[in-house]
């Protein structure tokens, strides 16, 4: 086995990893309780908090055990979300219906909508949500200092704090909009330099942890492509699942004022509306360690 079959899980889709292991077991059989029998003297209690997978499938896994010298005891195995994941990842990779993006001689142009993929990449927040969440901070900064300025303000310096104003406005609209659907996009460059990835996620399956914790972070990516962009000038758009999926120009206004906080010495992460080819918009099952 190698180090990366000992997978550590961030983000699981659970549902996914269950019907995918019906259909290679012909049915859910492999969830149920394998038993196995023994002679010893123990006495124990066993459970596994499981509640928020395996209440999909109404199984109880809370199980008790008791021997005594002489008489047969019953011991109950089970599996964990990421166990199964784990039996579903060696499954697909053994009957090499996985894309492994990790090996030296993979191409990301060989990759079809539809396969199974594994990769590397450096997860961050969609961009465009980053750089929106910089100028609101950016621009409340200045208001904050704009507010120790002593004196009257001059009508020029009015007119600029009703501009900050309304930018700021928009500013929190658009946030509210791009972000109130339950899920996100995390972009990241696939390792090494093969292009890069657009990877929407749902906060649901993130389970204990949330997308903050894994930004910025080195991480493996199984899931199955939708899209993969090559030919030159193309690009998979960020507002896709948005209100202005079918105004890709909306936001250009907003190109001016990031130009002006650049000039004026301020750092804001870039502002993009799309992710330039090549590039893999995948459905991710599973993003691990």
């Amino acid at each position: 086995m190698e180090v990366s079959d000992f997978t550590l899980t961030f983000y699981l889709n659970q549902a996914v990893v269950f019907d995918l292991l019906a259909i290679m077991e012909d049915g859910m059989a492999q969830v149920s309780t394998i038993r196995t029998s023994e002679t010893a003297k123990a006495k124990a209690d066993a459970g596994l908090g499981v509640s928020n997978v395996f209440a999909l499938l109404g199984v109880s896994l809370k199980g008790g055990m008791e021997s005594v010298e002489g008489r047969e005891i019953t011991h109950e195995r089970v599996h964990t979300p990421t166990s199964l994941f784990a039996k579903v990842r060696s499954r697909l990779r053994k009957d090499k219906l996985v894309y492994d993006l990790t090996k030296k001689d993979a191409e990301i142009v060989n990759v079809r909508p539809g396969h199974f993929v594994e990769f590397e990449a450096k997860l961050r927040r969609n961009p465009l949500i980053e750089a929106l969440e910089a100028l609101s901070e950016t621009i409340g900064g200045i208001k904050v200092l704009q507010s120790f300025k002593p004196g009257q303000k001059s009508p020029t310096e009015k007119a600029q704090e009703e501009q900050l104003k309304q930018i700021a406005e928009q500013v929190k609209r658009l946030l509210s909009t791009l972000t109130d659907t339950g899920s996100l996009d995390l972009v990241g460059e696939i390792v090494p330099e093969l292009g890069r990835a657009v990877v929407p996620v749902e906060e649901r399956y993130f389970g204990e942890h949330s997308p903050n914790e894994i930004a910025d972070g080195h991480y493996r990516v199984f899931g199955k492509v939708v899209q993969n962009v090559s030919a030159a000038g193309e690009k998979i758009s960020l507002l896709r699942n948005t209100k202005f999926a079918h105004m890709p120009n909306v936001l250009e206004p907003l190109r001016q004022p990031f130009a002006a906080t650049k000039e004026a010495g301020l750092s804001l992460p870039e502002f993009v509306t799309g992710v330039e080819s090549p590039a893999l918009q995948v459905i991710p099952i599973a993003i691990f360690l």
